[in-house]
């Protein structure tokens, strides 16, 4: 009979064998990790969209419990649970930040949200490589935090039908209680370590409600959840007696980098230009919405032409809308925008004198 291998050893081994090829390991699951939450959040629909994000909070909130309770009555330090749960704390953090990055991502103008979403992908890379800091409790309610407050901002214009700074500032408020009511339980389960830490668990908290709010006030958080899914300016636009929206496009002949991201379209004098978009928002949610036409001048973007719209939610492709205007030969862009300034996508385009050589009937 082979010699039993005592299953301490073999824990262990397999524990060294893992921390050896860590970096290499984390980055694998990283990659994998992003991809199925990417695959994953496109194919299920809105109310599972926030039951997985809910999921991940609760996974994460009750593996800090428990590791917290574990280090109170273990002392042992290479314990199961005190070596294991630091995993699954960073495994939910990760699925949820990464969730969290690509709902913010979908809804962002890139040029106003850059500053945002780079912090919170920098968040979402630095917690596939910063296990050790799992073990400390100041780390794991902060980063807890942070990811309450973000799921609030996606969930409560939802729960309230609209969106706007009201809204924002009762997502303020909620994170803040439900974060208070996780300190005052994590006070019953391990209250030593928590008042050793208190002060700056407290700070950090505070620090990025105020941090979050002021890049809301500042117009550089998309307006969650409203997502910009089509948009396209034409020649001409008309609805169709079954709800269908039919325009006819020009196609594009350029070949030059330029061509790639500004498009170029052909308008005889005194013509005109439609702007098609597309808004996704969720069932019972209304909201103000415009069309912002700029013509770029010398110094600077000019605004031509304000459209208001209301957007309801509930079509899975998107509320359409457009609006048409006369343009002259120059640099424009049309901004889909909410009614406090917040921009959910741009769309230039350059306008030169001439008549379209070919032109393309497409169906919205």
């Amino acid at each position: 009979m082979p010699p039993q291998i005592p299953e301490r050893s073999l824990t262990r081994k397999i524990g060294a064998h893992y921390l050896a090829y860590e970096h290499h390991l984390a980055a694998i699951f990283f990659i994998a990790g992003f991809s199925f939450d990417v695959f994953l959040f496109q194919a299920i629909d809105y109310v599972w969209k926030h039951a997985l994000i809910g999921t991940y909070l609760c996974i994460a909130a009750g593996s800090i419990l428990w590791y917290q309770y574990h280090t109170r009555t273990d002392t042992t330090p290479d314990s199961l649970v005190r070596t294991g749960l630091p995993f699954v704390i960073q495994f939910a953090f990760g699925g949820m930040m990464s969730t969290l990055f690509i709902y913010f991502f979908q809804s962002a103008a890139l040029i106003q949200s850059w500053f945002f979403l780079g912090g919170l992908f920098l968040f979402l890379i630095g917690n596939e490589f910063s296990r050790g800091k799992y073990r400390q409790l100041e780390f794991q309610v902060s980063i807890l935090f942070l990811c309450l407050f973000a799921f609030a901002i996606v969930f409560m214009p939802s729960f309230f039908g609209t969106v706007g700074a009201k809204v924002f500032l009762v997502s303020t408020a909620v994170s803040l209680t439900l974060a208070a009511t996780f300190l005052l339980l994590l006070s019953f389960v391990n209250g030593a370590v928590l008042r050793n830490t208190i002060s700056h668990i407290s700070i950090a908290m505070l620090s990025i409600a105020l941090l979050v709010n002021a890049l809301y006030f500042a117009h550089l958080i998309p307006p969650i959840p409203l997502i910009l899914t089509d948009a396209g300016v034409f020649h001409h636009i008309e609805r169709t007696e079954n709800g269908d929206y039919i325009g006819l496009a020009e196609e594009s002949g350029g070949r030059n980098i330029r061509s790639l991201f500004t498009k170029t379209v052909h308008v005889e004098d005194g013509g005109s230009l439609s702007f098609f978009s597309s808004v996704f928002a969720p069932t019972a949610l209304s909201a103000p919405l415009a069309h912002e036409w700029q013509e770029k001048g010398e110094t600077g973007w000019v605004t031509r032409m304000h459209i208001d719209f209301q957007v309801s939610g509930g079509r899975k492709e998107g509320y359409r809308a457009y609006s048409e205007k006369a343009v002259t030969p120059g640099v424009w862009r049309v901004r889909v925008r909410t009614k406090e300034g917040d921009v959910l996508g741009t769309y230039t385009f350059i306008v030169v004198t001439g008549t379209p050589e070919a032109l393309q009937e497409v169906r919205r």
